[in-house]
């Protein structure tokens, strides 16, 4: 009797172009996705405990049961929460797991490109049936909202379950994302600071911001009306009308930083926008800021090129990453 097959399933990292903090207030956001993958195996195992191989998180290996629909942790703790929320959502058999995640790790630092939406839509798409990673979105949008105690909008879920570059937009029957493109003549390249953002940390401060300021709802239509401009050019496809509006975008965040006290330009990212401007492009952080990625985009590649080599000689990193074509994956691999 053959062995049950593995599923294996890559999905790809994202980077927040514009639409950060307004999209919690149901604004716009624009997100791409990278050429990082995780990649989860998941072989049904039927009885007894499954192993779950955590690979770039920590390396160990946890066991589970499923008992009623409900997993059961031989070794419960911090490492094994988003694949019990998703355990807890899904409700497999007892089912096998390697979560390989080691391309979102660079010796042994976390990088901010949405490992877990990654892994949280990967795992589903494993554990199911379905033909396309997006047919697992729905549940992995549900497991990622009780990881994270429904903090979040599902911009960054929606962009890796999708693939290539989206526009999260949302309506009365709630949040729908669709296909943008990447406009010709558009260069972008991601700068990495050298400090690490706690994206929680930065939402817990909007939201307790949003809730005590009067004029927070003004701030937030100003912002909001900025995102919707950048999606506007980013339609047209116009490469120096994205960059003027991604521009004024940041513009309306400075208010709001300041106001809410973010932190939205710490951790170097203020530091590099000095520099891009210095050589001619435009640069801003990607997501909650204060650390990790920020985007710089120019019409030029030879500008950003320029820039990039300043900004790692100002002790940035610019990893080669490719921008707006990575796309989610399904296979099925029958062991020999």
């Amino acid at each position: 009797m053959n062995a049950a097959p593995t599923r294996r399933v890559r999905v790809p990292g994202k980077l927040m172009l514009c639409g950060e903090y307004a999209v919690l207030a149901g604004a716009p956001a624009v997100v791409t996705c990278v050429d990082r993958y995780v990649v989860v195996d998941a072989r049904p195992t039927y009885d007894g405990l499954a192993p779950v191989r955590l690979r770039g998180f920590d390396g160990d290996t946890y066991h589970y049961r499923m008992t009623g629909g409900v997993p059961t942790w031989e070794t419960p703790g911090a490492a094994t929460a988003l694949t019990d929320a998703v355990l807890r959502t899904v409700q497999p058999l007892n089912t096998a797991l390697v979560v390989d995640s080691t391309a979102f790790y660079d010796q042994g630092r976390k990088l901010g490109l949405g490992s877990s939406a990654a892994v949280a839509v990967a795992i589903c798409a494993a554990l199911g049936d379905g033909d396309r990673v997006v047919d697992a979105l729905p549940q992995a949008l549900a497991a990622h909202a009780q990881f994270q105690g429904g903090r979040g909008s599902g911009a960054d879920l929606r962009a890796v379950a999708h693939g290539g570059t989206i526009v999260q937009r949302a309506d009365e029957q709630g949040a729908l994302a669709s296909s943008l493109g990447w406009p010709a003549g558009l260069e972008a390249r991601a700068i990495m600071t050298t400090q690490s953002a706690a994206t929680l940390d930065h939402v817990r401060r909007f939201e307790a911001w949003r809730a005590s300021d009067a004029n927070a709802s003004v701030r937030l239509y100003g912002l909001a009306a900025a995102a919707s401009h950048v999606v506007t050019e980013w339609q047209r496809a116009d490469a120096a009308g994205i960059i003027e509006a991604m521009n004024a975008f940041t513009h309306e965040m400075r208010h709001i930083d300041a106001a809410a006290g973010l932190g939205y330009f710490a951790g170097g990212h203020d530091t590099l926008a000095e520099l891009a401007l210095a050589h001619g492009c435009f640069f801003k952080p990607c997501g909650a800021g204060g650390g990790d990625f920020g985007i710089a985009l120019s019409t030029s590649r030879d500008v950003l090129d320029g820039f990039a080599a300043a900004a790692v000689a100002a002790g940035a990193a610019a990893p080669e990453m490719t921008l707006g074509l990575a796309t989610p994956e399904i296979a099925t691999e029958v062991p020999a």
